[in-house]
């Protein structure tokens, strides 16, 4: 992860910004970012100061950083109550009723999953924590009961 920014990372980031711009241009990521171009193209400059350059993975993990600031809460607190509702309320792990429960993504968002239902169930503190971002046949095989 990339340390907080300072004032003087962004004027020396500055110096990538070609550089970043045609690895944009030789990568065809131009209709990709074309909605938020500018903020990328910072966002890659900064972690230039401190990492090597791959576009791609400065894509991925711009993508990552973005869900976390773009998430619509009313959206989440919606679609958190469809699936608690769906599931009677049961852990889909442990079969656990009630108590502290979450969502969980069977397909962790971190190895592609994405937030569609069929990917959403209903999982207890314990479990959730547990799985982390392990596939489900992971967490069952290591599972700390």
């Amino acid at each position: 992860m990339a340390r907080p920014t300072k004032k003087l990372d962004i004027i020396h980031s500055k110096k990538y910004r070609n550089q970043v711009e045609e690895d944009i241009k030789n990568n065809n990521l131009s209709n990709k970012v074309e909605d938020f171009r500018e903020e990328f193209i910072k966002f890659c400059c900064l972690e230039r100061l401190n990492y090597e350059a791959d576009i791609n993975d400065e894509l991925d993990q711009f993508f990552k950083r973005k869900r976390m600031y773009s998430t619509n809460v009313k959206e989440w607190k919606r679609i958190t109550n469809y699936i608690l509702k769906r599931d009677n309320y049961t852990c889909a792990y442990c079969k656990k009723v009630g108590g502290v429960l979450e969502i969980d993504h069977v397909v962790p968002f971190s190895k592609g999953g994405s937030d569609e239902y069929e990917n959403l169930v209903t999982a207890c503190l314990k479990c959730n924590r547990q799985k982390k971002d392990k596939s489900v046949s992971e967490f069952i095989n290591n599972r700390k009961k």
